[in-house]
């Protein structure tokens, strides 16, 4: 999943996802700079060269610390899925 933050401070991400349901998803990063309510635009199964691609805006809801010392990170979808 390619994960694009709303400011473009940020840098783009390409992340495996744990969890999906219609309302959200849950992925694992490196990442440092995800704090709750950001928000995010998300595009599944990301190609460059797909001009159909659908971003889906969403906010981070949850972000947990885990044991491999990456991060996991809830986001709930905002924009229709």
């Amino acid at each position: 999943m390619r994960i694009r933050p709303v400011d473009a401070d940020f840098p783009v991400e390409y992340c495996t996802t744990f969890n999906v349901s219609r309302a959200g998803v849950y992925l694992k990063t490196l990442a440092t700079h995800y704090v709750l309510g950001m928000t995010l635009y998300l595009t599944r199964d990301f190609v460059e060269a797909d001009p159909n691609r659908e971003e889906i805006m969403g906010a981070v809801v949850r972000v947990d610390k885990l044991e491999d010392g990456k991060f996991g990170v809830a986001v709930d979808f905002t924009s229709a899925v």
